[in-house]
């Protein structure tokens, strides 16, 4: 390998090098840099996601067992009261 094709490859590395890495004369982020960064925001955003799914299945399980409660509560009202309809008619 001649000195130029040395020359060519070494300037070819380094123009790779300040897209990989953050480049301090510019103040540009490297790729590396910004796929840490979408990583950090994704993980955020899943995190996030399932403390949603978490309060929607907190919240349900809370309005199923008020209907259970309140059909309970009807259920031996009508059980007390329907009898004693009866009785009348």
């Amino acid at each position: 390998m001649s000195k130029e094709e040395e020359k060519s490859l070494s300037e070819k590395l380094a123009e790779i090098s300040l897209l990989l890495y953050n480049n301090t004369n510019t103040g540009r982020e490297g790729l590396v840099q910004k796929v840490d960064t979408l990583r950090e925001d994704f993980d955020a955003y899943l995190k996030e996601k399932a403390t949603e799914e978490a309060v929607h299945k907190g919240k349900m399980a809370v309005y199923g067992a008020i209907g259970g409660a309140v059909t309970a509560i009807v259920l031996f009202l009508a059980k007390l009261f329907i009898p004693l309809l009866f009785k009348f008619v």
